[in-house]
């Protein structure tokens, strides 16, 4: 079942402010931001409209902006975080920021899911298909875990 959320904010070009609070390497390469809303107003408008499966567009002034997924669950609504690898110009700047630096993220957005029992089977089924007609030799593997999984 997906869910489409929607924005409350009247302006959504208008970017929130965040502070990094935090940051860890995660592999080389790769970084996760852990990031705090400067504005009380963008902090109450994301605890109530954040779901698992958003993203947000994250900026640095006078370098450009890059999308990423919030790496954060949705039980945490104090922060976010973000995890993005190195790859150009803006990922570049956002891994050498330091702790205190700011930067921007204009409105989250995208489409929430939510998995259960007979969702995950039908994915696991879908992914049986998929993976038979991309890789025949894989099909025997994943047709005996489906039959264990639909028991």
């Amino acid at each position: 079942m997906t869910e489409n959320i929607q924005s409350a904010h009247k302006n959504i070009y208008k970017p929130a402010i965040m502070k990094i609070v935090d940051r860890r390497d995660e592999a080389p390469g790769v970084r996760t931001l852990k990031l705090e809303f400067q504005n009380p107003a963008d902090h109450e408008h994301f605890k109530q409209t954040f779901r698992t499966g958003m993203f947000g567009l994250y900026g640095v002034y006078g370098e450009g902006e890059s999308t990423f997924c919030v790496a954060s669950p949705e039980t945490r609504k104090d922060y976010i975080e973000c995890t993005f690898r190195q790859s150009g110009r803006v990922t570049s700047v956002l891994a050498s920021a330091d702790i205190g630096d700011l930067i921007t993220t204009v409105d989250l957005t995208g489409t929430a899911f939510r998995l259960r029992t007979s969702t995950a089977r039908i994915s696991f089924l879908s992914l049986e298909e998929s993976l038979y007609r991309q890789h025949g030799a894989l099909y025997g593997l994943a047709s005996i875990s489906a039959k264990n999984l639909a028991r």
